[in-house]
């Protein structure tokens, strides 16, 4: 048998090597792929990482707010993200973060990003760059979107959809830039919108931003349902509009501009973020 002072020596010398081998400082946040869904935060590197990271959110595996950063351009050129944001329960935020990366390509007829989330959390998009998108730069169908701090560049179109029924959704858009150039496919429309929700009203914030696009209207909201009033409130500030057709609204949307507009960071679903 061993002595108690060569017990306690080999002990000791399990639980520092234990110790070094986990602390280890310096080490980043595991990949989408290396995490699995163990974890809330993920950071990738390509379509298949992004995809993975997703899937972790959508399944809430665990429960809770979940943040995706880029650590690097994701190209969607030729390979398709089959996957939709939608948690589908009631569930937490997700934040996508850019970095200051971008997701480009031309998507293969897809889009870029495609939300249609029936959760109760907020997808959050903030710091990234869309551009080369052959379709919709993001297509959204349902649930609170917030967009902030980004880019939108020579897509066909940029954020495209809005909430069919079902859980309805707000849109928030902040400190944001629309550019449509010369090498864009066919679409120039930046922010496209059709509402067909008669049972609830939608809320679109929209300021400090600016629109630079060729002749489509810069905000174009449709409400296709008859005697719509009331269905849209779009609040308008400090935008910057450079379009032969600044804005396309269908009856049902009121307009409220004012002077300031509430650009800190979110705490909560579009709809509650402060107006000025």
């Amino acid at each position: 048998m061993l002595g108690r002072g060569l017990f306690r020596r080999l002990v000791v010398l399990v639980v520092l090597t234990l110790v070094t081998a986990v602390v280890v400082p310096g080490v980043m946040a595991p990949s989408a792929s290396a995490n699995g869904c163990g974890g809330f935060t993920f950071e990738v590197a390509d379509i298949d990482e992004l995809y993975d990271a997703i899937s972790c959110y959508n399944g809430q595996s665990p429960e809770g707010d979940y943040t995706i950063t880029l650590t690097t351009d994701i190209e969607i050129d030729g390979e398709l993200l089959e996957i939709q944001i939608d948690s589908r329960t009631n569930s937490g935020d997700l934040t996508i973060d850019g970095a200051g990366y971008a997701i480009f390509g031309d998507g293969d007829d897809e889009y870029h990003l495609d939300i249609e989330n029936e959760g109760t959390g907020t997808v959050y998009i903030k710091n990234i760059t869309f551009t080369g998108a052959d379709d919709d730069a993001i297509e959204w169908d349902s649930g609170n979107l917030d967009i902030r701090d980004s880019y939108f560049i020579d897509n066909n179109f940029d954020i495209y959809g809005g909430p069919y029924g079902g859980p309805g959704g707000d849109l928030t858009v902040v400190n944001v830039v629309f550019l449509v150039g010369e090498y864009t496919q066919e679409g120039t429309d930046p922010i496209n919108i059709d509402w067909e929700d008669a049972e609830a009203v939608m809320t679109v914030i929209i300021c400090n931003s600016s629109f630079d696009v060729n002749g489509e209207p810069s905000i174009d909201i449709a409400t296709d349902i008859p005697d719509g009033d009331g269905l849209v409130d779009l609040y308008l500030a400090n935008n910057v509009y450079k379009s032969d057709d600044d804005f396309e609204f269908g009856d049902g949307v009121t307009v409220i501009e004012g002077e300031t507009c509430q650009a800190d960071e979110p705490t909560g679903s579009a709809a509650a973020v402060p107006y000025p």
